[in-house]
């Protein structure tokens, strides 16, 4: 995930050079798809536009995640992730 991160989050353009993170949330269903992102802590509009960005490109690339288990059997459940911006 780091590398996917990595390879592309395109910084955003602004006025002043901010570093920090973005924080988003969104499910992770049974079936190992994403849904529902959400900013959850933010840093600046145009970072969070990023951060979502990168998400829903996750999510376009129909990329799977492995869901949580209750009694063995896969449900759907939060994940959070830090996005972090610096220059």
């Amino acid at each position: 995930l780091d590398d996917y991160i990595c390879n592309n989050l395109d910084y955003p353009e602004t006025d002043t050079l901010i570093e920090g993170e973005v924080v988003i949330r969104f499910v992770v269903e049974a079936d190992g798809d994403l849904s529902g992102a959400e900013v959850l802590e933010s840093l600046s509009p145009e970072h969070d536009r990023e951060a979502l960005r990168l998400v829903k490109h996750i999510i376009e690339d129909k990329i799977k995640w492995t869901p949580a288990l209750l009694n063995d059997e896969p449900v759907p459940s939060y994940f959070v992730l830090p996005i972090e911006f610096k220059i």
